[in-house]
């Protein structure tokens, strides 16, 4: 049988031929190297198991998932367009592997050690019996030195709704909370630190009209003397997740997605709905209860001692069209949240220019304006309308497409980095769920795989994909570029990086890999 190391840049497709891999992987102490290894019988074999083994690696198994929509009609020459199963899940497996004579099956390979010095890494193949048929070597180099914290704020949105219906579950309970740690834990293993909180259901991706499940934090009571609020379920979710890892905290959008026109969906204790579609967002009545609200979880922020570590949104993406409501929308609790940043995503710089958004988040597309005109302290984001040219996490991308995000962020000092669908397992505008397993396309909506970057793993264990993975390989890149910088200059790691923009990059499997190859080794001639 063939058994060849291949790139962690590069896909297994079941049917073409995977390009072999030669290059040793440079990484840190304590840092994780990722590489993958495929297998094919020779040809006329009956289907048959090997068994992995790889001493000092983990192993997961390369799932292939259904794509439905690969990328949109008009997607550049990087993207596949067809229909077909692409390799993305990535699982736990400790049974034989399946193997054939007619197509390359695959695995993903994990090390990470805090010895420095030069590794090999030896993967054999055996028969079922326990003969070796095969065997490759990857060639690893540990840099003597750490990566420093990570500086960005990385947030992906997190949805409560699927996870609470795939697992059956009822929000905020103890049940709840012991499946949802697994999954914070493990997107701050791989970079996130900032998890969008649900003071109410977020006003998201929600057809108008209609409405998601209530995940809701803070009580609301409506009594003869008006409103009263209890936040004990929100510090108690700070405190959760503050013990998790978390180091940030997004408020739910307090209005209306796409032009800020309605309140959000906010219920009482009872069940009873107070505020939704019906109600205009600069109404007197969500105006008057609006600044009451925010004004009970500024008071929560403040009990909770994580003041400095919240951010507040008023809508997402508002257009020139929606200025006056958005500023109207931002007056009624300017003052209230004064003390904190508010953030939303904005792609139109004449909107920023006049004061509308305080800290926008443009597109990665949109990137260009706001940086010539100087524009300090950005954010950045990407989703289902960034697909030409720029970094994108598609499952039909090449994977080096992907983790330049690293580079670009360094390049630009971004501070912040957003993206919509760490778990939305529900069609376009959530008019039915969906399984993740079956469908990544929110059924055709978007190119598979932007919806999310995790499956829900069976006993409320989370499975990664090769995207979560390999993105969070990128915010290891930008981490060695910020040590380089620390240790040599900015002018230094900036040199690394100058051919570098958000749509000229190395597009090839080996680009990015050579230069973080350059940079670590640029690293150790500093420390030795």
């Amino acid at each position: 049988m063939e058994l060849r190391l291949i790139s962690p840049l590069d896909k297994v497709f079941y049917g073409e031929e995977p390009a072999e891999f030669s290059r040793p992987l440079s990484v840190m102490r304590g840092e994780i190297a990722s590489f993958q290894v495929a297998w094919k019988l020779p040809a006329g074999h009956w289907p048959g198991h090997i068994v992995l083994r790889a001493p000092g690696a983990r192993i997961r198994k390369v799932m292939h998932v259904p794509v439905g929509l690969a990328a949109f009609p008009d997607a550049d020459e990087d993207a596949r367009k067809n229909s077909g199963l692409y390799p993305d899940l990535l699982r736990e497996w400790d049974h034989p592997f399946r193997a054939f004579s007619d197509r390359w099956e695959s695995a993903w390979l994990d090390v990470c050690t805090d010895t420095p010095g030069d590794h090999e890494i030896y993967v054999q193949a055996l028969s079922v019996e326990g003969n070796v048929l095969a065997e490759v070597c990857q060639k690893i180099h540990v840099a003597n030195a750490q990566l420093p914290p990570q500086k960005l704020i990385y947030t992906r949105w997190l949805h409560l709704d699927g996870m609470c219906r795939i697992y059956d579950l009822k929000p905020f309970t103890e049940e709840f909370y012991g499946v949802l740690e697994k999954l914070i834990r493990l997107v701050v293993s791989r970079g996130i630190n900032m998890i969008l909180t649900p003071i109410h259901t977020p006003p998201l991706d929600t057809r108008v009209g209609s409405e998601r499940m209530t995940v809701q934090l803070v009580d609301v009571y409506e009594t003869a003397d008006g409103w009263r609020f209890d936040t004990a379920k929100l510090e108690d979710w700070f405190a959760r997740l503050s013990s998790w890892g978390v180091e940030y905290f997004e408020m739910a959008h307090l209005f209306s997605q796409w032009g800020a026109e309605c309140a959000p969906k906010i219920v009482s204790v009872d069940g009873k709905q107070l505020f939704g579609w019906a109600d205009k967002s600069t109404g007197e009545r969500y105006g008057a209860f609006v600044r009451e609200y925010v004004t009970a979880i500024v008071a929560a922020i403040r009990r909770a001692g994580v003041e400095k570590r919240c951010f507040f949104h008023i809508s997402d993406e508002p257009s020139e069209a929606s200025r006056d409501t958005y500023m109207r929308c931002r007056k009624l609790v300017a003052d209230i949240i004064a003390d904190f940043p508010v953030m939303d995503a904005l792609s139109e710089y004449s909107l920023y220019k006049s004061g509308t958004v305080g800290l926008p988040i443009p597109g990665i597309d949109s990137m260009t304006e706001f940086l010539e005109n100087g524009v300090q302290g950005l954010w950045t984001y990407y989703c289902c309308g960034q697909y030409k040219k720029v970094s994108n996490q598609f499952i039909g991308m090449p994977s080096w497409r992907n983790r330049i995000l690293g580079w670009q962020l360094y390049k630009y000092n971004i501070v912040g980095f957003l993206q919509w669908g760490l778990n939305f397992y529900n069609s376009q505008l959530s008019d039915y769920p969906i399984d993740p397993y079956r469908i990544c396309d929110a059924d055709g909506a978007f190119p598979a795989g932007d919806p999310f970057q995790v499956y829900p793993g069976e006993g409320g264990v989370p499975e990664e994909s090769i995207r979560m993975m390999v993105t969070s390989h990128a915010m290891c890149d930008l981490r060695a570029l910020q040590l380089l910088e620390s240790l040599k200059g900015r002018d230094a790691a900036l040199e690394i990086v100058k051919d570098i923009s958000f749509t000229e990059y190395p597009r090839t499997s080996d680009g990015i890999l050579i230069l973080r190859e350059r940079v670590n080794a640029e690293i150790e001639s500093c420390l030795q």
